[in-house]
């Protein structure tokens, strides 16, 4: 999984998927240095031959580890002693913007704790990719409540592109993930009742149903896909 984050993951993963040949996933604007993941005037530590490395090792969900125990992901700080990785390097690392794991009531040890086992963002979009282009639907991604509202948050109003992989490659052109919702929202007649009749704090925009996030940013509300 290094191909996919700044760090030295090395994972078996066995999938349906056809087997893919090509070039890397277009990971931009995803760090995949160890150096583009630290703090300002960080620095990461030197290989064998006095260069700087370029992928951290394996990041660990118990302090105890054998990776924190022998410091090998522990960095230079500003006054160029060494230090363990901060909570906000530890989310770059894996992919995620800084502050992702942050949350009321979670204490920065249980954040590191995710870190840790979190698979690399970069990894997950490009099976998703391979997902969708695979088996064009979005049944999975799709559910229902108890309340019998339609849940799901895979796409923000600020993010309506999805990332395509250029593993993949088909002579047909696939819809794009937005407008495959649309389709399945037009097709889905419970989700079309709440685009007339909204919930309290819900908006409806480009005929597609956005609900208010702990963050300020609208998400997606995903219909369900009987397609």
């Amino acid at each position: 999984m290094s191909h996919y984050s700044a760090q030295a993951r090395t994972r078996l993963c066995w999938t349906s998927f056809p087997s893919q040949q090509g070039n890397a996933l277009d990971l931009a604007p995803l760090p995949v240095t160890w150096q583009d993941c630290l703090d300002d005037g960080a620095r990461v530590p030197l290989d064998a031959i006095h260069q700087p490395r370029t992928k951290c090792p394996t990041l660990m969900a118990s302090a105890r580890s054998h990776s924190d125990r022998l410091r090998s992901t522990w960095v230079r700080g500003t006054d160029g002693k060494p230090r363990p990785l901060s909570t906000g390097e530890r989310e770059r690392l894996v992919g995620m913007q800084t502050g992702d794991t942050a949350a009321k009531n979670v204490s920065d040890t249980s954040r590191r704790r995710m870190c840790g086992n979190a698979f690399p963002v970069g990894w997950i979009a490009h099976m998703l990719s391979q997902w969708l282009n695979h088996t064009r639907t979005l049944r999975p991604l799709a559910s229902r409540s108890p309340a019998g509202t339609v849940c799901g948050s895979i796409a923000s109003i600020t993010i309506p592109q999805p990332t395509q992989s250029s593993l993949h490659s088909t002579s047909v052109d696939s819809p794009s993930i937005l407008e495959r919702i649309r389709h399945a929202a037009q097709a889905d007649s419970t989700y079309q009742d709440i685009l007339r009749q909204p919930p309290a704090g819900y908006k409806v925009q480009d005929s597609l149903l956005f609900a208010p996030t702990e963050n300020k940013q609208w998400s997606l509300v995903i219909p369900a896909d009987n397609s």
